[in-house]
């Protein structure tokens, strides 16, 4: 049971469906004794009581970092310690997940829903970058029209010192209604 634990299996178990090897026909009875001799049952009982996901202790802090930021100091830190630190700030149930020696066990659901508070989190901040890069571009276009506008006036007044259409020179400026 231990060594099952350990382990993340995957694999693809052939079935004979029926004895007769025709098509559209199923000996349950076969079938059954297939799934009960080859541990699958087995397994599936056993998933079924335990923890379905595990992460090593780097792959979830890497993971799920950006769920706890400053929770975590810089630097080295041991994987165990950081992912106790980690799961105390997300105020996960203790009945629904288990610190091993070197992975973090997790009922079923748990992790889907670690992952949707991730994906929401990133989408947050690539938003927010997103609309921050968008500003920055627009301010930018708006200073060289901006730029434009003041080289323009200054080649059609060039005795105007201001910087302004409301000056009070005598260039004869009149602004265009349109």
């Amino acid at each position: 049971m231990n060594q099952l634990q350990a382990t993340q299996p995957h694999f693809v178990r052939c079935t004979v469906p029926n004895s007769l090897k025709k098509p559209g026909k199923l000996d349950i009875p076969l079938v059954l004794d297939q799934l009960r001799c080859n541990g699958v049952l087995e397994g599936i009982r056993i998933a079924r009581l335990g923890y379905l996901n595990r992460l090593p202790f780097a792959e979830f802090r890497q993971r799920y970092e950006v769920l706890t930021p400053g929770v975590i100091p810089r630097g080295y830190m041991d994987g165990r310690k950081a992912s106790t630190k980690m799961i105390d700030s997300l105020d996960l149930d203790p009945a629904i997940y288990e610190i091993g020696t070197s992975k973090v066990f997790f009922k079923a659901g748990v992790l889907a829903d670690l992952e949707e508070k991730r994906d929401a989190h990133l989408f947050d901040v690539f938003s927010w970058f997103q609309a921050d890069a968008r500003m920055f571009s627009a301010r930018r276009q708006m200073r060289k029209v901006l730029n434009r506008n003041n080289a323009i006036y200054t080649l059609l007044f060039p005795s105007c010192d201001s910087s302004d259409y409301d000056c009070d020179c005598d260039c004869e400026f009149e602004a265009r209604e349109d």
